[in-house]
C-alpha cells in the first residue's frame, strides 16, 4: 500500500507539474507572438569551394559581413535583415536547389555572387516574383521587362570600352595599336570579347586575335605564346578565380610583359586572385568600379575597415577588394528593402515590393563609389572605372578619370 501511495503522490506530482507548464505556456502565447522579431531574410548564394572559391570567399564575407554588422545597429529601424547563405560552388544545379530552398523560407531578395548562374533561373524569379543582385555584368539572358536582375556592369559587352579607351589615349606611336585577347569559356567572357571587338574597330585599334581557356585549365603557356607570336601591343583579359591565377602565373614565368607586351585585366576577380598570384602580378594593369581597401581617404572605407577587422581579424592590407564589392551589393538590397517598408510595410512585403522598389533607387550613397541610380532601363549600379597599376603585389590607383562604358547594350533595355 506505501508503495502504491508513493507512485500516486508521484504520479500527482508530475501531473501538477504539466498543469503548471500548460498554464504558463497558455499564458504566454500572446505575448510571445507579440514580442516576435520582425526578420527580413535574404538569400545569398556563395562560392566557397571549387573553382571560384578564390574570388567567392571574399564576395562572401563581404554580404554577409556588412547584413551582421547592420543588424548590431538595430537594422532597418528595428527590422532584422537574416542572410541565408549556401554554398552553390558556382554550378547550376546546386544554384537552382538553393534558390528554391531559400524561397521556401521567406527569401525577399537573391544576392548571387556566382558568375552568371541565374541565367537559368530568370523565368523563375519572374514567376516566383523574386529580384536577385547578380555580381559581374548582365545579359540578353538575364533582361526582362520589368527588369529581375540588377548587375554591378551594363553587360559584357560595355565593360572594355571603359579600360580600352584608356589604353588608347595613352597611346604614344603613330601607328594603330594591336590587341589581343584571352577569355574563359563563359557567356559574360565570350559577350566581353564581342565588346573588345566593337571598341576596336571605334577607337581604330587592331583586334588580332583571341585564346580562350577553360574554367579547369591548369597551363596557358600555349595561349600565351601564341598571342605573342603575333606582335601584339596589349593582351585584354577577361578571367577570373582559378583560371585567372594559372593565367597570371604563366605570363610572369613566360616573361610575356618583358617582350614589350601590355599586359590588362578587365577588373573582376582580380584583386582576390592578386592575393594568391603576389608579385607575379606586377606590372599588370587593372580596371574598377570600385575602390581598393587601402583607399582610406573614401569616406565609407573607415567602417569597412572597422567591421573586416572585428569580424575576421583582417587588416586594411589584408581585405580583397572583392569584400567591398559585396559590401556595396548588400548595401543595395538593404536599401531596396528599406524602401519597400515605408511602401508596404512589414506586413505586406514581397518580393514584387522590393523589386519595385530597387527601380526607385536614386542617389543612394554607399560613401564608397558615386550614388547609385537603379532603373528598369538601367539595371546596374555602377557607371564606368578607373585604372589601377599593380607594383609589389598591390594595386595602386593611377587614373582620377573614370572612364565610362559603351552602351551598346542599350536596346536590351529598351
Amino acid at each position: 500500500m506505501m508503495k502504491m501511495f508513493r507512485q500516486g503522490k508521484r504520479f500527482g506530482m508530475v501531473a501538477m507539474a504539466i498543469l503548471l507548464s500548460g498554464a504558463l505556456l497558455l499564458g504566454s502565447v500572446v505575448p510571445a507572438k507579440a514580442a516576435e522579431e520582425k526578420v527580413v531574410k535574404i538569400g545569398l548564394h556563395s562560392a566557397l569551394t571549387g573553382v571560384l572559391a578564390t574570388t567567392g570567399v571574399p564576395l562572401h564575407c563581404g554580404s554577409l559581413d556588412y547584413l551582421n554588422y547592420l543588424n548590431e545597429q538595430g537594422g532597418i529601424k528595428g527590422i532584422k535583415v537574416l542572410p541565408m547563405w549556401e554554398d552553390t560552388q558556382g554550378t547550376v544545379p546546386r544554384t537552382m536547389v538553393t534558390y528554391r530552398r531559400q524561397v521556401a523560407q521567406g527569401a525577399k531578395i537573391v544576392i548571387n555572387h556566382v558568375i552568371m548562374t541565374l541565367e537559368p533561373l530568370v523565368t523563375r524569379l519572374q514567376a516566383d516574383g523574386i529580384p536577385a543582385l547578380q555580381s559581374t555584368f548582365n545579359t540578353k539572358q538575364t533582361t526582362t521587362n520589368p527588369q529581375w536582375v540588377f548587375a554591378s556592369y551594363p553587360s559584357g559587352l560595355d565593360v572594355p570600352a571603359a579600360t580600352l579607351s584608356w589604353f588608347k589615349e595613352n597611346w604614344t606611336e603613330e601607328r594603330s595599336p594591336r590587341l589581343g585577347v584571352i577569355i574563359y569559356e563563359q557567356l559574360s567572357a565570350w559577350e566581353a570579347l564581342e565588346g573588345v571587338k566593337l571598341t576596336c574597330e571605334a577607337l581604330q585599334m587592331e583586334f588580332v586575335g583571341y585564346e580562350s581557356i577553360s574554367m579547369a585549365t591548369i597551363d596557358t603557356s600555349t595561349e600565351w605564346l601564341r598571342l605573342a607570336g603575333k606582335k601584339v601591343d596589349a593582351v585584354f583579359t577577361g578571367v577570373c578565380a582559378a583560371p585567372q591565377v594559372v593565367c597570371i602565373k604563366d605570363a610572369a614565368r613566360l616573361e610575356i610583359e618583358e617582350r614589350g607586351i601590355l599586359l590588362i585585366d578587365s577588373g573582376f576577380c582580380y584583386e582576390s586572385v592578386l592575393r594568391v598570384v603576389g608579385e607575379d602580378a606586377d606590372g599588370w594593369y587593372v580596371a574598377k568600379c570600385y575602390p581598393t581597401p587601402l583607399e582610406s581617404e573614401i569616406p565609407g572605407m573607415k567602417t569597412v575597415h572597422e567591421v573586416a577587422k572585428r569580424y575576421r581579424g583582417w587588416e586594411a592590407d589584408e581585405i580583397a577588394g572583392e569584400y567591398i564589392y559585396a559590401w556595396i551589393e548588400a548595401m543595395i538590397a538593404v536599401e531596396a528593402i528599406r524602401l519597400a517598408l515605408e511602401e508596404v510595410g512589414f506586413e505586406n512585403l514581397t518580393g514584387h515590393a522590393v523589386r519595385d522598389a530597387l527601380v526607385r533607387i536614386t542617389d543612394f550613397d554607399t560613401g564608397l563609389i558615386p550614388p547609385i541610380t537603379l532603373r528598369d532601363d538601367k539595371p546596374y549600379w555602377t557607371h564606368g572605372q578607373r585604372i589601377y597599376e599593380t607594383r609589389q603585389g598591390k594595386i595602386r590607383r593611377i587614373s582620377e578619370k573614370w572612364y565610362t562604358y559603351a552602351p551598346l547594350c542599350k536596346e536590351w533595355y529598351e
